[in-house]
């Protein structure tokens, strides 16, 4: 059943998705540290037009308000990590997706055909100071099935910055955790995305998908 999200406010509500994306096999209570440190970045942000709590209070939870800075700047670190990964995760399934709906998948250069191995390779060598070929497996292993739980959020995150980048504009953390048309648009869009993944569009055996809804 989805995790119903009813009742959260509303910079709560996307510190819980970015905290899934970013921890999708945690338990309870590192998710729940981490859920903190992004509240508190979340009310630290100026929450205008169209954010999801404009035109609101803002309440500050004591769990918030006193959280140790060096606590969220080091969780910070952490998220942007974790989120890199998703992100790249998410690019290749979306080839995957693309040829399950029989559109035509372009391959980057040096990847001869549709491989989840070759598409790791390639993700890697992208990186900072890049990585020799051969290494796919690990991608694999660390950062492929670390992010199956979650691939249908990672993708519609993927997919919504795709659109918006080719309209000049870009989706950062910052809306996330505060813009409501993102928030909304992702997790719609992974319910999406979901059906297809379930219906057998990726590679490999895929566990279950974790759920949100907006109640």
């Amino acid at each position: 059943m989805p995790a119903e999200l009813f009742g959260l406010r509303g910079y709560e509500l996307g510190a819980v998705l970015v905290t899934l994306l970013a921890l999708p096999k945690a338990d309870d209570e590192t998710k729940r540290e981490l859920k903190r440190s992004l509240c508190r970045v979340a009310l630290e942000t100026h929450l205008g037009p169209g954010t999801l709590e404009y035109e609101q209070e803002v309440p500050m939870r004591p769990c918030y308000a006193f959280r140790d800075m060096k606590l969220v700047e080091r969780d910070l670190r952490k998220i942007k990590r974790q989120l890199r990964d998703r992100m790249e995760a998410a690019h290749i399934a979306m080839a995957f997706l693309k040829q399950a709906q029989g559109y035509p998948v372009e391959l980057p250069e040096g990847v001869p055909h549709l491989s989840l191995n070759k598409l790791s390779e390639f993700m890697l060598s992208r990186r900072p100071n890049g990585t020799e070929k051969g290494d796919g497996g690990n991608f694999e292993n660390r950062v492929w099935r670390e992010s199956l739980p979650v691939i249908h959020f990672a993708v519609a995150v993927a997919a919504l910055a795709d659109g918006v980048e080719r309209e000049g504009g870009r989706i950062n953390l910052g809306h996330l955790l505060t813009d409501r048309a993102v928030v909304e648009a992702v997790i719609e869009l992974s319910n999406f995305f979901a059906v297809q993944i379930e219906q057998g569009a990726l590679p490999g055996k895929i566990p279950k998908l974790s759920k949100l809804a907006l109640g």
